[in-house]
């Protein structure tokens, strides 16, 4: 599809749907029908319709790690000296990790993106010890540490209202059971599953499932549910930006936090330890735009930014909220 043809694909009407299981990926057809004013049968018909035509690439729940004792990380990864079936093993070994939630192929300075969470620094220097197995065709590599968003999922090409998005304060890992785990990982990939069809998957009576499921959302293990948007519909692609800023504080948070939700093509910006401050993700229609955005920053910030790299997220080939390690027995995985 042409990328600037979005408009005549999809309507007013189709985007607030979009927009709305953006939201919240459970609503019901007879739901959204009600909030955007046309019957069940319509809703239901635009939601199958945002899904045939892949403006939605899957529904997803956002399950908070953190409540279960994991942390998050990101490595940037650069090769060099690789044939296609060096790179083809690598990525066989990074998407089939039962830690990694999320690998994508870049064009830039470097070539995979990956996040990945890990209980320990066991785990992580296990991690780290097998992927450099692959050290003849890794040329650099950057670890990096996700602290807090400043911006957070700001889809203005389906609303002018930006989500707003507040960390949980966290304090001991939250007690789960197998049942908890089984429901977790069936809602990670698949947010609209009914619950009715959820209890005959783990075993337990509606009722049961219902008051397991309201608990996971109480202790703050489930946060959210989403649609995962295929933004290449819509005439967008992804860039990431990762900034090194000379006296990054605290304090100007505050003026960043306004700056950036100015910006509309930023589509979220997060506060990062390692080699980088912050990481931006970017949404254009071209290298031009990303370009342009990219001086607005810049210009922003003069000379305090010390470095930048940027890259083009080509192609998406892991993403979930809950990889199978995460209630897999550590020894397992080492």
């Amino acid at each position: 599809m042409d990328k600037t043809s979005y408009k005549s694909k999809y309507n007013v009407k189709d985007l607030k749907v979009l927009y709305l299981l953006n939201q919240n990926a459970r609503l019901t057809a007879r739901e959204i029908g009600k909030l955007t004013h046309t019957s069940r049968e319509m809703a239901d018909y635009r939601i199958k319709k945002l899904i045939k035509t892949n403006a939605i690439n899957s529904f997803h729940t956002t399950i908070s790690l953190a409540r279960l004792g994991f942390s998050s990380y990101n490595m940037l990864l650069q090769l060099e000296r690789s044939s296609l079936e060096d790179e083809t093993r690598l990525l066989n070994f990074l998407t089939n990790y039962p830690l990694v939630r999320y690998v994508v192929r870049c064009r830039g300075n470097w070539d995979f993106n990956v996040s990945f969470v890990c209980k320990d620094r066991v785990q992580l220097s296990t991690f780290i010890d097998e992927l450099r197995t692959f050290s003849t065709i890794l040329g650099s590599e950057a670890l990096l540490i996700p602290i807090k968003p400043v911006k957070f999922d700001d889809l203005w090409f389906l609303s002018h209202v930006s989500y707003e998005y507040h960390e949980p304060i966290i304090t001991l890992p939250a007690k789960t059971d197998a049942i908890y785990h089984e429901m977790l990982l069936t809602l990670a990939d698949n947010a609209r599953i009914s619950l009715r069809k959820l209890s005959r998957q783990i075993k337990l009576s509606p009722d049961a499932t219902y008051q397991r499921f309201k608990k996971l959302q109480a202790m703050g293990i489930i946060r959210r549910f989403k649609a995962n948007l295929n933004t290449e519909r819509f005439g967008l692609q992804q860039y990431d930006l990762y900034l090194k800023i000379d006296n990054y504080s605290q304090e100007e948070e505050a003026h960043l936090r306004t700056f950036f939700k100015e910006q509309k093509n930023i589509l979220r910006v997060t506060r990062i330890v390692g080699n980088y401050d912050l990481g931006l993700t970017l949404l254009c229609k071209d290298l031009a735009e990303f370009e342009s955005k990219l001086e607005e920053v810049r210009h922003h910030f003069g000379k305090r930014i010390k470095n930048y790299i940027f890259a083009l997220v080509a192609k998406e080939y892991k993403r979930t909220s809950c990889p199978s390690g995460v209630f897999q027995k550590k020894e397992a995985i080492e």
